[in-house]
């Protein structure tokens, strides 16, 4: 029903411009009634994003108003239901209303591009300043709506607190004054920011080679949230690889004989491709660099303590 209604609306409006362009009106009449046109249908879109991405806002404004233990608890019913009931709570409130909002954003955006593209340049010049006007306006909302989330995103889930933490460790401050480190919640956080990082560059891909200019998604949100993952995704991939050091032990490689292999290379190896892996997924090669270095350096380096090297060296789990 909606695609029919924004495909109805769309001919009417180029009806009217088309019949407005052949008659013979002054070019300030003509000007002023194609301007109105133009603005009725970007204010019809503006209203139409607004109003599918209101749901998805409305269920994490009311979830930011609730305490931990009724979140922690929405979550693991979700996480039970997930297959079962379609109205269960959701889990993850962030990234469902970025991931609705850019979603829908593109859905209106993209006949968009492709009605613009069709059109010939000369004998539908209002028609293409129309198509431009209502990208850079569904854009713009799109921007706006995103921002606060992120915002509200970096608060609700301490974010700073963790970056804190990673500077910590980047100034090689002794161990007794840091926090004690919740990889669970971590691991959640940082699969959380790959997801959002994802939406965000394909998002700014579809935008790309349009009149759109530079975005604040391009300037700021993309920057911001493939940073952030980054530098948490370094931490957690190194605070579990101390996890795994502390529970190394001897493991079977093949069943049935007695042979054994320290757990390290095992834990090593899964816990690398699964960053390298989720990096992979943001769609940023910066993210991508700065994951694969830390992993070839924290962990598979044979020139610093702590590494694979050093435990095997140090027969560790043997």
């Amino acid at each position: 029903q909606d695609v029919e209604e924004q495909a109805a609306v769309a001919r009417m409006v180029e009806l009217a411009l088309i019949i407005q362009n052949n008659m013979c009106f002054q070019k300030e009449e003509n000007e002023d009634y194609t301007n109105q046109v133009i603005g009725i249908y970007t204010s019809y879109q503006r209203f139409v994003l607004r109003n599918r991405s209101k749901p998805a806002i409305a269920y994490l404004a009311q979830w930011r108003q609730q305490d931990e233990a009724t979140r922690h608890a929405a979550a693991i019913e979700e996480d039970d239901d997930e297959d079962e009931d379609e109205n269960a709570p959701i889990a993850r409130p962030h990234s469902h209303a970025i991931a609705t909002i850019l979603g829908q954003a593109s859905a209106l955006i993209h006949p968009l591009l492709l009605w613009k593209n069709g059109l010939p340049t000369e004998q539908a010049s209002d028609l293409i300043g129309m198509c431009t006007e209502t990208i850079n306006v569904l854009d713009e909302q799109a921007q706006a709506l995103t921002k606060t989330v992120s915002d509200w995103f970096w608060t609700d889930r301490n974010v700073d607190d963790w970056m804190s933490q990673v500077a910590a460790i980047d100034n090689n401050e002794s161990v007794s004054t840091q926090k004690q480190v919740d990889l669970v919640e971590l691991d959640a956080l940082v699969e959380e920011m790959a997801f959002c990082s994802q939406l965000l560059a394909r998002y700014q891909t579809l935008l790309r080679g349009t009149d759109t200019g530079t975005t604040l998604v391009e300037q700021e949100l993309l920057p911001e949230w493939t940073w952030k993952y980054a530098s948490l995704e370094r931490f957690l991939a190194r605070q579990q690889w101390k996890s795994a050091l502390n529970l190394a032990h001897p493991v079977s490689i093949v069943m049935g004989l007695d042979i054994q292999v320290p757990s390290v290379v095992e834990d090593a190896q899964y816990l690398s491709s699964r960053a390298l892996e989720r990096a992979a997924s943001t769609l940023s090669r910066q993210a991508n660099g700065t994951v694969a270095h830390s992993i070839s350096h924290d962990i598979w380096s044979t020139d610093i303590d702590g590494g694979v090297h050093q435990a095997l060296m140090d027969q560790r789990g043997c």
